[in-house]
């Protein structure tokens, strides 16, 4: 899928419905800006819900800053 929009004068892009529809993004989301070379990376902000849980196993016995 190729898709393109213009940068508003006040800084503004809207992104392609289609786009938001197939990523499963909805108004009112939260995002964050990467800075990459050339460009930036997009991405929505997990909620505290959705990250519960993704350190279950982990061991801290080689953590470095203790």
């Amino acid at each position: 899928m190729t898709t393109s929009t213009t940068l508003s004068p006040d800084f503004k892009i809207t992104l392609p419905r289609d786009l938001c529809a197939r990523l499963g993004w909805v108004p009112g989301q939260d995002f964050i800006f990467l800075p990459k070379p050339g460009g930036v990376l997009i991405l929505p902000v997990s909620s505290l819900d959705e990250l519960k849980g993704i350190a279950t196993g982990a061991s801290a016995r080689d953590f470095r800053e203790r």
